[in-house]
């Protein structure tokens, strides 16, 4: 149950991060593994590819998220994600199976971010290389994340 704190944008931005799987789900499904491991035919990445990606970084959100309710205003490592595609094999998964790791990743952290009061979603944090972050900026920036690669798989597919 949302609390009555909240604002509109926090239940809207909820509401956008809750969907993702279901949208993932919705392109992929029907997707046979050759055609998700294909590159992308403007030599972009594959498919699987961008879907590892949003699963890193839900499992990063997922221990920012925490680390944000729970210490004040914590020093939040940036990562350099360039070469993730390669150090953790991506071109290589099971694309189904990692948006269903994904959704319960995604699940995970949409439950707790759905019970937040604004003062919470207005906590900080410090982001290295970066400066002074609220919680809602970073989801704000996971949801623009969401949307670029679902743009990028959309394309891909088409």
């Amino acid at each position: 149950m949302i609390s009555q704190e909240n604002c509109q944008p926090s239940i809207d931005l909820v509401a956008r991060l809750r969907g993702v799987p279901d949208t993932l789900r919705r392109l992929c499904g029907e997707r046979t593994m050759e055609e998700l491991q294909q590159p992308a035919q403007d030599g972009g990445v594959a498919v699987v590819e961008l879907l590892c990606d949003l699963q890193d970084w839900e499992e990063i959100t997922g221990e920012r998220i925490t680390r944000i309710l729970r210490e004040q205003r914590p020093l939040l490592e940036s990562y350099d994600d360039s070469l993730w595609n390669i150090e953790h094999d991506y071109a290589s998964r099971d694309a189904h199976a990692v948006i269903e790791a994904f959704a319960i990743s995604r699940e995970r952290n949409v439950e707790i971010l759905a019970d937040l009061g604004e003062s919470a979603w207005q906590r900080e944090a410090e982001l290295e290389n970066r400066g002074p972050v609220t919680l809602q900026w970073l989801m704000e920036r996971t949801a623009n994340h969401d949307d670029r690669h679902i743009a990028e798989i959309m394309e891909a597919l088409a």
